[in-house]
């Protein structure tokens, strides 16, 4: 009775082995959201251009420049705060511990939702030349915020007058509004040196990529200094006025030299209107910010109208609303938005675009409508202008725009090219190189495999994601795994991965006959044979009890004929089934012949998100027989 039993337990785990042979495979992912944001940067000086961090003025060494405050915000409640001062990967050299401060911070113990705390920083520069950071928020539920800093230590220093807040911030000292020919109030900026200097003297020239904002040996601007030699920690006053000679942006930078060789550039900015308006109005028209709810950019903003670095050709996952309302009392007709890619004023391509606006020709009184921009560069480096909105009563009013271009290559590495038997596997290694910017703000870079793999072949990428160090490049590796009339690679479990369609090919079948894909719904998954159906069962039954009677010490000759005509009837069985399946025989083989598959790299920001910019690469499977 026991050999009995344990027979039994055998054929029946022979038939569950089958039956799991289609039983998928389950993957959970873990995620960890980022409650942490950075809400706002409270600029209480204005006056530095923006570039791929938050940018402190220049800065002599052993001074310490103004506090800036940072306001980090929580979605939940979280305990644990803490707050830190890093290098940013891959620029170790630019970072010493005392070349920012924190001389202020709430941001401890626990925050409630929605709640914010304040990290108040100070630039030091230790040495000569851009100082860069990265400033890390943490908590105890494992989010991380950090937000890149830098300033350029420097014996020479121009900056604005502490305190004073412009109507409009933007990457610049502005000045706001001001009737076209009349001169503003004149505000007072003060030079630095750090060690004693000779013949310091102040220019004005044009922004590179704003020449347009810029008059004729800078007639907008008006400069006046008492700076000749400098002993050292001593300072001069130079004076400026803002006199625009048209209707729009206008911006200059205004730069600081000595006989030593020492440099210092400041820019200078305003709006020039018809006279109707003041420094954010102009005739009735009001422009305000919003600041968008779902903004969680980790990166730092100079200016509320910045965008966070973007790879050229990309859209910012992360876009800007503004709200134009009508404060005039009165009907405004012929508005005008610009719509669609737009050349800001200023600029010299459109890297800017009004993804939707709801505003019409006419606006009513006390009436508001919104435009949406996206960052959308089209090159590398400072991007910036203004877009400019008129109506037909002769208002205008303009909106400072400004972000950072970055970009990366991925090329493939020979050989391009690999042949394989089926069941062989090929690799295949490329390059991916960033810029000097990319990286710094936490991005990084995910690989898709091909949509179109041949079928029953896998493909993983590595790194997943990769990591990206400003100017360092990262080794890729793809490797595709075919399958074999016995073998059939198995799905893979990566999250850059993908896998060609599961099927059976007949042999000897005729050209585009194939036994249903298991995506489709049909019976074969990963290249697995189909389950037995009845008579395959019935055949292995009367055969298993065929031998499980002989093997029994007491079996009758009665019992021994009826094992011979059970083991008939499965022989019958056997033979039907065979007989039914008629057709050729199947193979699970991955079909030769050369494909050329594309792997595409999708750059994200740290939070994720999508910078909808992409970069290919190709290479070429050829399937081979022996």
């Amino acid at each position: 009775m026991r050999r009995l039993l344990a027979v039994g337990a055998l054929a029946a785990f022979i038939i569950l082995a089958f039956a799991l042979t289609d039983a998928p495979l389950t993957a959970h992912a873990a995620s960890n959201p980022g409650n942490l944001t950075l809400v706002i940067i409270g600029n209480r000086y204005d006056g530095c251009p923006l570039g791929p961090a938050y940018t402190f003025c220049d800065q002599p060494l052993g001074t310490a420049s103004q506090p800036v405050p940072f306001l980090i915000q929580s979605s939940v409640p979280v305990t644990g705060l803490a707050v830190s001062l890093q290098s940013i990967s891959g620029l170790l050299g630019s970072f010493a511990a005392g070349d920012f401060t924190i001389s202020g911070d709430t941001c401890t113990g626990h925050l409630a939702a929605g709640a914010q705390c304040e990290v108040d920083l100070e630039f030091s520069p230790t040495t000569v030349g851009t100082r860069e950071a990265a400033l890390v928020v943490t908590d105890a539920q494992s989010d991380s915020l950090a937000v890149n800093i830098e300033g350029k230590g420097n014996n020479l220093a121009l900056q604005p007058p502490y305190g004073l807040t412009p109507a409009v911030p933007d990457n610049s000292f502005n000045f706001g509004g001001q009737p076209v020919n009349q001169a503003s109030p004149p505000q007072s900026l003060t030079v630095t040196a750090g060690a004693a200097v000779t013949q310091v003297h102040l220019s004005l020239a044009a922004i590179p990529g704003l020449e347009s904002e810029f008059a004729n040996g800078g007639a907008d601007f008006a400069e006046s200094d008492n700076c000749g030699g400098l002993a050292a920690g001593a300072t001069c006053t130079a004076s400026v006025e803002f006199t625009p000679t048209t209707v729009g942006l206008r911006a200059a930078a205004l730069t600081a030299t000595d006989a030593e060789g020492d440099t210092t550039t400041l820019y200078v900015a305003g709006y020039g209107n018809n006279g109707r308006g003041g420094t954010t109005e102009a005739g009735g028209l009001f422009l305000s910010f919003v600041m968008p709810g779902a903004n969680t950019a980790t990166c730092a903003r100079t200016n509320y109208f910045g965008f966070c670095n973007e790879p050229v050709g990309g859209v910012s996952p992360v876009t800007a609303t503004f709200t134009m309302q009508n404060a005039s009392g009165t009907q405004i007709t012929g508005l005008s938005v610009p719509k669609g890619s737009v050349i800001a004023q200023g600029a010299t391509a459109p890297d800017f675009t009004v993804q939707n606006t709801s505003c019409a020709s006419v606006l009513p009184a006390n009436a508001s409508c919104s435009i949406t921009v996206a960052f959308t560069p089209t090159t590398t480096g400072l991007r910036q202008g203004a877009i400019v909105i008129t109506d037909a009563q002769g208002d205008v009013a303009t909106v400072n725009l400004a972000g950072y271009g970055d970009d990366y290559s991925i090329a493939a590495q020979l050989p391009t090219e690999v042949s394989v038997i089926p069941g062989g596997t090929a690799s295949f290694n490329a390059t991916l190189t960033p810029d000097n910017v990319l990286g710094m703000n936490g991005e990084q870079v995910t690989f898709v495999c091909p949509n179109d793999l041949p079928a029953n072949t896998s493909c993983v990428a590595t790194p997943c994601p990769a990591t990206i160090t400003p100017g360092m490049p990262v080794s890729v590796k793809v490797t595709l795994i075919t399958s074999s009339a016995t073998v059939v690679t198995p799905v893979p479990s990566s999250g850059c991965s993908s896998y060609g369609p599961s099927q059976a090919a007949q042999i000897g079948a005729p050209p585009g006959q194939q036994s249903p894909q298991s995506a489709a719904g049909g019976s074969f998954v990963r290249g697995a044979p189909a389950f037995p159906d009845v008579w395959v069962l019935a055949a292995l039954g009367a055969i298993s009890l065929f031998i499980v009677v002989f093997a029994l010490p007491d079996a009758k000759g009665c019992r021994r004929r009826a094992a011979v005509v059970i083991m008939s009837a499965g022989l019958t069985a056997a033979i039907l089934t065979g007989c039914h399946h008629h057709s050729a025989a199947v193979t699970t083989a991955t079909p030769t012949g050369a494909t050329t598959l594309t792997v595409l790299g999708n750059a994200t920001d740290a939070s994720g998100n999508s910078l909808n910019a992409s970069r290919t690469f190709q290479v070429t499977l050829d399937v081979v027989t022996k």
